[in-house]
């Protein structure tokens, strides 16, 4: 048992005693509770003590709340704190029966200035209060922090429904019952609102009710600035809650951080803690009272949003999301180059259009190099600039058009076969046989109609000397061509080859048809004819045939090379010298 005299709590170890053997005050109080032992350390600065007491009527534990040492103004305070008690109904809260001896008064022995001292009894909330909880566990998690907000914030919600608030919410205020249920305890500092500085949010900060009567409460680390100036409002509770639950979060008193223009620098110390949660701590916190929430109902409204916020955030913050993020990122960097490489190439390859529509070929040259710089993968810019080359026409442009032929081929650019064909003829022009019958042979690949890839091939295996090659591609074409001037090329390259293995007749033959099908165009089949009757005069005449050989327009290598061969034969009959032409002729059109 328990002395409640302020002057004497002496413990006594007698439960068979009726008075204190110290001072005499008696241990049964209001002759139905016995002070079982103080719930907190007794404190000479507060005015009121904490015991666990023996309801003897009911049999149960109760808390009895003791005004050690009443004043006019304390007893007031004291009074409306069991008046409120008294009409308060809530599971999160204590509760007082004023009608069942909730409040009363007890006399003391050999007190000569508090001979009276006065008892509030009210429910005891079987727990741990939160200061304890976090220095027994230590911080808590965000999940638990949330359920536990959500508890007190209804609990606050009730009371401002009731035209209270309690201006001293702290961790040691707030018991945790063994079922997890928050209660909010310790009501001396409960005001109503009509007694306070109440700012109107949403009409200004300036929008105030002033009254003379304000205490100021003040626990440092969880009070608000403007409590504690006396000027306490709804939104000072919020600001309380908010440092409390930085508290449960970090295991940190608030008053450890830095602040700067009242920001609290705590997230650092609490990974684990959402920025939205953050955020909404940060904000319940704000220094003015006017930014942070209107009331306890838009508390709840965000705190029931809260979850499905932090459930977003940490998926967007998970390592997978982040990925995509970065990939995302990259993308999108990428296409930004990829759509300036493509402006720049672009722009250049409009610069070469221009300058080679004026027959600028070296400086449209230029400028297609410089949209192959940007643009390496466009086969349209390589076969450009292979066709410029071509047009130049020296050693070092002929290579530069093979070079941007054969990329262009890499790169699978449409009418594949005609830029083989192009190229092959390219080939044929710088002596390269064995390249351009390469590309004529790719083209009959894919494309066996392909007349001219064939016959160019044709001729070039006749100069080989590969006849039996030469007259598989010729004959199967002859027999399915129905084109006039395709026939006349086949039959004229039937009797240059038959020519070649001196079946004179078989020449003769196919030449003339030759000549039947294209008589104007054919320079060609007169020259080979001619030297076939120069072979074999009984067949025919060749001046006729070389007087048109001479003075045909065909400009192809073979024609120039007969043209010169008889030239040189009719001239030795002057005995004028004339130099010995190329062992080898090239050929950079199809013969027509």
């Amino acid at each position: 048992m328990f002395c409640i005299n302020p002057n004497c709590h002496a413990d006594v170890p007698d439960e068979m005693l009726r008075c204190c053997p110290e001072c005499g005050t008696t241990l049964l109080i209001s002759d139905r509770f016995i002070p079982i032992r103080p719930l907190r350390p007794f404190n000479p600065t507060l005015t009121y003590s904490i015991l666990l007491v023996l309801d003897q009527q009911t049999g149960e534990e109760r808390v009895m709340k003791v005004l050690d040492y009443p004043t006019e103004q304390s007893l007031r305070y004291f009074e409306r704190e069991a008046a409120l008690l008294g009409n308060l109904r809530h599971p999160g809260l204590p509760i007082v029966d004023l009608d069942d001896d909730g409040f009363f008064s007890e006399y003391t022995t050999n007190s000569k200035h508090y001979p009276k001292v006065y008892c509030l009894v009210m429910e005891k909330v079987d727990g741990i209060d939160l200061d304890q909880f976090i220095k027994k566990h230590g911080s808590i998690g965000e999940k638990k922090a949330l359920e536990w907000m959500r508890q007190l914030v209804e609990i606050v919600h009730y009371l401002h429904q009731k035209g209270l608030f309690h201006r001293d919410i702290k961790p040691s205020n707030l018991i945790l019952k063994p079922d997890g249920k928050i209660v909010l305890i310790d009501f001396g500092t409960v005001r109503e609102i009509t007694d306070t500085y109440l700012c109107k949010i949403g009409r200004g900060p300036n929008y105030v009710t002033e009254v003379n009567d304000v205490t100021i409460v003040n626990s440092v680390s969880y009070s608000p600035f403007e409590q504690t100036q006396g000027k306490a409002v709804l939104q000072s509770d919020f600001y309380s809650i908010g440092r409390t639950f930085i508290y449960l979060l970090t295991g940190m008193s608030p008053l450890k951080f830095s602040q700067n223009a009242g920001h609290l620098y705590w997230k650092l110390s609490a990974h684990h803690v959402s920025q939205p949660f953050a955020d909404f701590l940060n904000r319940m916190m704000s220094l003015l009272p006017i930014d942070r929430p209107r009331d306890t109902q838009e508390i709840l409204t965000i705190l029931q949003r809260l979850p499905g916020e932090i459930k977003r955030y940490r998926w967007l913050q998970s390592p997978w999301v982040k990925l995509v993020k970065f990939a995302i990122g990259i993308v999108i960097f990428l296409v930004f180059v990829k759509v300036m490489l493509w402006y720049f190439s672009e722009r250049y390859f409009s610069f070469a259009l221009q300058s080679a529509s004026i027959g600028n070929f070296d400086k449209a040259e230029l400028y297609i190099k410089s949209a192959i710089a940007y643009d390496s993968d466009n086969p349209r810019f390589h076969l450009d600039l292979a066709v410029v080359c071509q047009k130049v026409g020296t050693v070092r442009s002929n290579q530069c058009a093979i070079k941007h032929y054969e990329q262009a081929l890499q790169l699978n650019p449409k009418n594949q076969n005609e830029v083989r064909y192009t190229l092959g003829n390219l080939y044929e022009k710088v002596g390269d046989r064995k390249n351009a019958k390469l590309q004529f042979s790719e083209i009959l690949k894919k494309d066996e109609k392909f007349i001219d890839a064939r016959n160019d091939l044709v001729q070039i295996l006749i100069l080989e000397r590969q006849y039996t090659s030469a007259e598989k591609l010729i004959l199967p074409a002859l027999s399915q061509s129905q084109d006039k001037f395709d026939r006349s090329v086949l039959l004229k390259n039937l009797g240059w080859l038959q020519f070649e293995q001196q079946q004179y007749v078989k020449a003769s033959e196919s030449l003339v048809q030759a000549l039947k099908l294209n008589e104007p165009d054919r320079t060609d089949a007169h020259c080979l004819l001619a030297q076939v009757y120069d072979s074999a005069p009984n067949l025919g005449t060749a001046t006729v045939h070389w007087r048109s050989c001479l003075l045909g327009t065909a400009t192809t290598p073979e024609v120039k090379s007969w043209q010169q061969q008889k030239i040189r034969q009719l001239l030795k009959t002057e005995k004028i010298t004339v130099p010995e032409p190329p062992s080898i002729w090239i050929r950079s059109a199809p013969l027509k």
